[in-house]
């Protein structure tokens, strides 16, 4: 049974270009030379032995988050749908179908981060303009990821919307 995901593949134009990026924004450190593959009309199932949380529409889109180990972990795959196509999700599938739309990371400090991508003139969002929410996370455009969408949280918070809000630890 699948237990965890440590790593996703994506393909980029310049992989030196994305390996400097990755490093210089999140210090992300290239791993190996990955040869391509195709994978042709075979299928990946995911066979996941953990809960399921159902997560309301906002941000223009419903979903369910299936979790590996949810008594113990954050790792977990959410699969969602459209509902709003004039929300970033909705305009994502609109341009490139339904696809991965977004990876979410943890730093402790995410402070760090947001001012390495400002230093870089790569655009980001907060989680909100309250200086303590904001500390708690961040959506950083694909702009500035060489096409990722990269969600990153303060180390915890993504137990709020896991089901489990009382095992977010307060900054």
């Amino acid at each position: 049974m699948l237990e965890r995901v440590d790593r996703v593949q994506l393909v980029v134009k310049d992989r030196q270009a994305a390996a400097r990026t990755f490093g210089e924004v999140l210090g992300a450190q290239p791993v190996r030379n990955a040869p391509s593959a195709h994978l042709g009309a075979e299928r990946l199932v995911l066979v996941l032995g953990s809960s399921e949380v159902e997560l309301g529409e906002r941000f223009g889109y419903v979903g369910t988050l299936a979790m590996f180990n949810p008594k113990d972990r954050l790792d977990r795959i959410e699969v969602s749908q459209v509902t709003n196509a004039t929300s970033a999700m909705g305009r994502w599938v609109a341009r490139r179908g339904d696809s991965l739309y977004m990876c979410y990371v943890e730093a402790d400090d995410v402070r760090p981060i947001i001012e390495r991508l400002a230093a870089r003139g790569g655009r980001f969002a907060t989680r909100g303009s309250d200086p303590v929410i904001g500390r708690d996370g961040l959506w950083v455009h694909p702009s500035a990821l060489c096409g990722l969408l990269l969600g990153i949280s303060r180390t915890t918070v993504g137990w709020g919307w896991s089901g489990q809000p009382t095992r977010v630890a307060r900054p």
